[in-house]
């Protein structure tokens, strides 16, 4: 069990990131033992280049200035070019280092989103991933708690015999 401070930390967090269908999700996962995983591998189709949700200290940009500021800070994210916004005013770009045959214009020098698209924690927000994107999201059983739950039916047997 986690000690009180971190987990209200995470509960917190949480309250800001899930959305309605995050929450679902959450707790759908939760009561029946399962978790997500990523399956699949990358098609090179350039749909999460092309389509991307920057956040700053787990919240979505809303502000072209709040952005501009950043990127003033930080120039790796001068290669992000807003496009639109999202159903909920969030900030979508679009990376610029995005080559018309859907690849890298410097993939070793890729940045750390860029490797770890798409993470699990994406499943919660509410997130859909793109049409044209061959990972999914997969809900699995939860092996750990599977196996705890075996210990402890053996142990309780192992108890009521002696």
């Amino acid at each position: 069990m986690l000690p009180l401070a971190p987990m209200m930390s995470e509960i917190i967090d949480r309250l800001f990131n899930y959305n309605l269908r995050g929450w679902y999700r959450y707790l759908r996962l939760k009561i029946t033992h399962k978790h997500v995983k990523i399956g699949g591998s990358c098609s090179m189709c350039g749909a999460c280049c092309s389509s991307i949700k920057l956040q700053s200290y787990g919240r979505s940009f809303s502000s072209k200035k709040r952005f501009l500021q950043l990127s003033n800070e930080y120039p790796e994210l001068e290669r992000f070019q807003i496009i639109d916004r999202d159903y909920s005013g969030n900030l979508r770009f679009r990376c610029q280092w995005l080559k018309p045959d859907h690849s890298c214009q410097d993939h070793e020098q890729r940045l750390p989103i860029c490797h770890s698209f798409p993470e699990p924690e994406m499943y919660f927000t509410g997130a859909v991933l793109p049409k044209e994107c061959s990972y999914t999201f997969v809900e699995e059983n939860n092996f750990s708690w599977i196996l705890k739950k075996a210990q402890h039916k053996l142990h309780s047997k192992e108890s009521h015999q002696d």
